[in-house]
């Protein structure tokens, strides 16, 4: 009897690991996360005479700790709870957007510069903050963070319950036509931020989620000429989005190529000087050279220091959750829950294979944060909330053996 109850055990955490395996997949790319946060902070650190310490504990705390008691979170309060929010949580985000792109609402309708229109919000509890020319977060306090790193959750669960009959409905454009309204004013408020990379992901997370499922060739194919179109017309008429573009194209050889682009060269020169294995744990230059490397270019430190070997292993990790997410959406019945769990991989996948390309020169960059990896409490702790979501859209779900 007791031998009966011990296989069966057994048999039940061998489940569980086949079930649920992107579970130490995302473990592990943390672990990198953290140790590469520690090499670059610890730089800063001493070269700003910061104490490293509370830097880094603040990126521990405020990512990967708030991140788990979210993703902790939303598994406690289940699927149908969410589902039942979509409206709210969709306003929320909305709102947060709209007061996001005021200051450079205000700049373009009164022709002052965006730091003195921000800067009207200034006697205001939350406060829009404008770095390196953009308008990307929110001050409450001591507290900064990005909403669109949110809006990529919120604006995927209200997709999902609005096509929750999707097997059932025939997909005409005429069936779209809320959810793309949704969409467009969402993406509005992001690119006047500006935030061409946020539209792009969000836009290939959406199209990813529905064409596994209904969408056909013919409308999945309009729905990407038209982001290709949109995306030439916003680097076209953005100086330093062109400037970007050329300095890709030049490969850097143009001299008077704007300076951040020669950045970009020193990221990959630092790829390249660490070879398979790297120079070792804490050896590497490439952050004394670059203040932000720690963000959208940490690749660059991982690069360097453990060599292309690590950034390989990384790539797989990614590539594994990827897989996880979409083979798990075909053994589930509830299709809100299927459009969630591609929506949520194919959103790690596609920013962090942008992030790595990027960086590597296959494509331009962009900033946006490497998945789990690059410093941002913000990045880091809704990353984990999807990881969350994907484990709460299994939860009580019949999973399907095929």
């Amino acid at each position: 009897m007791d031998f009966a109850k011990k296989r069966s055990k057994i048999k039940i955490d061998i489940n569980l690991w086949r079930d649920y395996y992107i579970i130490p997949t995302i473990f592990m790319i943390c672990i990198i996360g953290i140790v590469t946060a520690g090499s670059a902070i610890q730089t800063r650190s001493f070269l700003d005479n910061q104490n490293f310490s509370d830097e880094f504990f603040k990126q521990i705390l405020s990512g990967f700790i708030l991140g788990l008691c979210l993703a902790f979170g939303i598994y406690s309060v289940g699927m149908e709870r969410i589902f039942k929010l979509k409206r709210v949580l969709l306003i929320i985000s909305l709102f947060t957007l709209l007061y996001l792109a005021l200051p450079s609402l205000i700049s373009f309708l009164t022709r002052v510069d965006l730091l003195t229109a921000t800067n009207y919000f200034k006697a205001l509890p939350i406060k829009p903050v404008i770095r390196n020319a953009a308008v990307r977060w929110l001050s409450i306090g001591p507290i900064q963070f990005q909403p669109v790193e949110l809006v990529k959750i919120t604006i995927l669960i209200y997709i999902a319950n609005y096509f929750k009959d999707i097997n059932e409905a025939k997909i005409t454009w005429d069936y779209y036509k809320r959810a793309l309204y949704v969409f467009l004013i969402t993406c509005f408020f992001i690119i006047i931020q500006p935030d061409l990379g946020s539209v792009v992901i969000i836009t290939l997370m959406l199209l990813t989620s529905l064409f596994l499922l209904k969408l056909t060739f013919k409308q999945g194919g309009v729905i990407l000429i038209l982001l290709a179109l949109f995306s030439v017309m916003a680097i076209a008429v953005t100086p330093y989005r062109r400037e970007r573009f050329i300095g890709w194209i030049s490969n850097s050889k143009i001299q008077n190529i704007d300076a951040d682009y020669m950045q970009i060269q020193r990221v990959q020169d630092a790829i390249g000087k660490g070879g398979l294995f790297g120079v070792g744990y804490g050896k590497g230059t490439i952050k004394q050279s670059i203040p932000e490397v720690s963000s959208d270019a940490v690749l660059a430190v991982l690069g360097e220091e453990f060599g292309f070997v690590m950034i390989f292993v990384l790539i797989i990790l990614y590539t594994i959750a990827f897989y996880y997410c979409i083979n798990m959406s075909y053994k589930v019945k509830d299709y809100r829950r299927k459009i969630i769990l591609i929506g949520i991989g194919s959103w790690i996948f596609y920013q962090s294979m942008w992030n790595i390309a990027g960086v590597v020169g296959l494509i331009p960059l962009k900033g946006l944060p490497l998945p789990f990896i690059s410093e941002g409490g913000t990045s880091v702790a809704v990353s984990m909330l999807g990881i969350g979501l994907v484990i709460t859209a299994l939860k009580g779900e019949r999973i399907v053996r095929v």
